[in-house]
């Protein structure tokens, strides 16, 4: 396994949050702004080739989400390439995830549907304005108990969280 980066562009990293097939997404720290991120990474191919098309559509997906803002969609801040690396801030969300939540605890009927509209709300709102959605829905359970989605992922990076 590699070695944390201590930073990535401005971004001092905090700690790790998560890890998939295709990126890493870490707790970041943002000088300029004094706040927490979710830092969102993802790992390159070595062929050149393939890695300037998985740049550009990551970028082209940053760009697609910065520009959706909803109570249901988690907000895009930034995003860049850094030593070979290239990143996403977000808005960090702090809690348990849906999934986790769901093997633990449950959640009721109502919660669900609930959890269900808000999803759809956020979904919608992102596709009228031609935003894919990604292949994959996780979630985020806090404590004022919204949802809110996150639709970053293109098709070689699928990634989505819902917030409360």
């Amino acid at each position: 396994m590699a070695k944390k980066p201590s930073k990535i562009g401005r971004y001092r990293i905090v700690s790790e949050l998560g890890r998939g097939a295709m990126g890493v997404v870490y707790k970041a720290e943002d000088p300029n702004l004094d706040r927490l991120v979710a830092l969102k990474t993802i790992i390159l191919p070595d062929d050149a080739g393939v890695r300037r098309e998985y740049e550009k559509r990551f970028f082209l997906e940053a760009k697609a989400a910065g520009k959706l803002t909803h109570p249901h969609i988690v907000t895009t801040f930034d995003c860049g390439e850094h030593d070979g690396t290239v990143y996403m801030a977000m808005e960090l969300l702090e809690g348990t995830d849906l999934r986790t939540r769901m093997m633990k605890e449950g959640v009721t009927a109502l919660e669900a549907v609930e959890i269900a509209r808000q999803v759809a709300d956020g979904l919608g709102y992102a596709h009228e304005r031609g935003h894919r959605a990604s292949r994959h829905q996780a979630g985020q359970h806090h404590a004022e108990r919204r949802r809110r989605g996150e639709d970053h992922g293109f098709r070689p990076c699928a990634h989505a969280h819902v917030r409360p």
